[in-house]
């Protein structure tokens, strides 16, 4: 059975059920667990709002999770992101347990991208392609799959830094 770090299943789990074939456990039950797990662990920051709202997040521990994680907070009921789609989102970005970068609530405007072609940095094409639109999105995302060593020193975004974001999937354009 995969770890409570294992994300791949927490945001695709259509594609991941056969491997839980005979196993006894439902998908849905196999989410639940993890979504209580990952609670109980309580590595991953918190945001405030619902759907549209500007987020505030707070930080538990000072080290970041390994690798990309994904916490859907709200679940919507849209359609599903597929690569190649043009997203419509309001984001907030921070550094793990640093300022906030950029949101796009502060400016009052959505932005919107093509999703899963590498216009965005990786994280964002794992962790949002197979979410459903209406959804709020926490997504800690590790250097690797953010900026890198290099980070974005005039965003505010330093070498090495895990990046979180929320994200609210607005529309496909």
């Amino acid at each position: 059975m995969p770890s409570a770090n294992d994300t791949t299943f927490r945001r695709h789990p259509a594609r991941e059920t056969s491997a839980y074939a005979g196993s006894g456990v439902s998908v849905e039950e196999y989410i639940d667990f993890n979504w209580r797990l990952r609670r109980m662990s309580n590595t991953m920051p918190t945001a405030t709002g619902g759907f549209g709202d500007k987020p505030t997040i707070t930080f538990p521990a000072p080290q970041a999770p390994e690798g990309l994680t994904v916490e859907v907070l709200v679940e919507g009921d849209g359609a599903v992101v597929s690569a190649g789609d043009n997203i419509v989102v309001h984001y907030l970005g921070q550094s793990w347990g640093g300022e906030v970068f950029d949101n796009s609530y502060d400016r009052g405007a959505t932005i919107d991208f093509p999703i899963g072609v590498g216009a965005v940095i990786g994280g964002w094409d794992q962790g949002l392609v197979g979410q459903r639109l209406g959804s709020r999105v926490l997504l800690s995302i590790p250097p690797e799959l953010g900026y890198g060593q290099r980070g974005v020193p005039q965003a505010g975004i330093a070498g090495g830094a895990t990046l979180v974001f929320v994200v609210d999937l607005v529309a496909i354009k």
